[in-house]
């Protein structure tokens, strides 16, 4: 999956490692190395079944790493499924890139963060428990002010909402003046 910050890339890949029914494997680029991929690798070649392997921030391993996905993924005992920013085009190696289909994902419309953003006031993982009172302006401000990146979005409306007062009612309000001084 290539595609922007907060776009949805590792919801997606979770979403599909739950769907597919096979052992799946998490690594970071960002912090694994050979040795981890290795021991992936092995886990894969030990234990019988299909194996998945999530990579994110993949555009990260140099490519010594990179080469080192590519016999597992020739002999079938790992599928891959790696999620960048970067454009995959230029920052992995082209034999890696022949296994593989690039899925390009676009930054999230206003209209997307606003529902994700309602979702999570109303969710019981979210913020269903403190009864937030938020005007639609408020949530169309924050859509618009984060650019396309529902995580931002997110972190925002926690900082709103972390600022927010209580009414005689028990609602937590959150209002357009408390907005201005988060943002």
């Amino acid at each position: 999956f290539w595609g922007p910050p907060g776009s949805g890339k590792t919801t997606l890949a979770h979403l599909v490692a739950r769907a597919s029914k096979q052992r799946v494997h998490y690594l970071s680029a960002v912090t694994a190395g050979l040795k981890d991929l290795r021991e992936v690798v092995e886990q894969a070649r030990q234990t019988p079944g299909k194996h998945l392997l999530f990579l994110d921030e993949i555009h990260r391993f140099n490519k010594t790493q990179q080469d080192g996905l590519l016999p597992v993924l020739e002999n079938g005992n790992l599928r891959l499924l790696g999620a960048t920013t970067e454009n995959p085009y230029f920052e992995l190696r082209k034999a890696l890139l022949s296994r593989c289909r690039v899925v390009q994902l676009e930054k999230l419309r206003a209209e997307d963060i606003s529902r994700i953003l309602k979702r999570a006031l109303v969710h019981p993982k979210g913020f269903e428990s403190l009864r937030v009172q938020m005007a639609d302006e408020v949530i169309k401000s924050l859509s618009q002010t984060a650019d396309g990146d529902a995580r931002t979005a997110l972190n925002l409306l926690e900082l709103v909402i972390s600022r927010g007062k209580y009414s005689a009612d028990g609602r937590l309000v959150v209002d357009e003046k408390i907005l201005e001084v988060v943002l």
